[in-house]
């Protein structure tokens, strides 16, 4: 499935760059908190987990089979990251078709190493 992604607004690519730079439990405690879940820090990590794990599934063909996502991931620049980010952001969004925290879910998986998720789409 290849998909166009739009070139992202400025404020879009700013919260991108903002997340990149937050550690991946500061990003599943930011994630359990949108989705509305209460607690301590170690619960809302976990919810943050939860829900990841969940989305992650559900637009991975969606991800990894999106060429633009593809061809951007071989360059390693922050700026690059950023549209990175977007592009999967909108694709999680249009996947879904539902709010969801795509921002949020996008940057963990540029974290969590893109190529890995997408081995098997991108031999």
């Amino acid at each position: 499935m290849t998909s166009v992604v739009r070139e992202p607004d400025p404020t879009q690519l700013g919260e991108a760059k903002k997340l990149l730079v937050l550690s991946t439990d500061v990003l599943y405690e930011d994630l359990g908190r949108q989705i509305g879940e209460r607690g301590l820090p170690e619960d809302l990590i976990r919810a943050g987990r939860k829900h990841f794990r969940a989305v992650e599934k559900t637009c991975r063909s969606a991800i990894c089979g999106n060429e633009t996502v593809r061809v951007m991931t071989s360059d390693k620049t922050v700026d690059r990251a950023a549209h990175i980010v977007c592009a999967i952001a909108d694709t999680i969004l249009h996947t879904m078709g539902v709010p969801v925290p795509a921002m949020t879910v996008a940057t963990i998986l540029v974290q969590s190493g893109l190529e890995s998720y997408c081995a098997a789409y991108w031999r």
